[in-house]
């Protein structure tokens, strides 16, 4: 009987602690997210040729696919990609001119295009992802 009080009283302040970080920032890998954040802007459905905050040509990543798929840049810009899915994915492009890590969501990856032409990347992690960068 003593036994089993011991355990029933270890399980409450399990319980009990677990429940006293609900609102904490969540970590994840160098990224902290804030999930009690308020955020207005609808970034699932981006404009083509979409900027960020810096002013930068933005690719968002939601359900599993690039979002614009293609976008038309100049020589000299940076894109930004943000995943803004639960899911992980990266952006490689197929002729090894960039590549990110594996991108958890609230993560981003830039990458400047110095020279004019047609770039197409993909997911690796899931084949049926992929997107166009023209640069003129």
């Amino acid at each position: 009987m003593r036994h089993l009080t011991a355990l029933l009283l270890g399980l409450a302040l399990l319980v009990g602690c677990a429940a006293d970080d609900v609102d904490d920032p969540v970590e994840t890998d160098d990224t902290t997210v804030d999930e009690s954040a308020d955020d207005d802007t609808d970034e699932a459905d981006p404009e083509p040729d979409a900027e960020n905050d810096a002013g930068d040509p933005a690719v968002a990543i939601v359900g599993f696919s690039f979002e614009p798929a293609t976008i038309s840049i100049d020589v000299g810009d940076t894109v930004l990609w943000i995943n803004e899915d639960s899911a992980r994915h990266n952006v490689t492009s197929d002729d090894d001119v960039f590549a990110s890590d594996n991108l958890a969501d609230g993560e981003s990856f830039t990458h400047i295009f110095d020279e004019a032409g047609t770039f197409d990347y993909v997911c690796t992690l899931h084949s049926g992802m992929s997107g166009t960068v023209e640069v003129s």
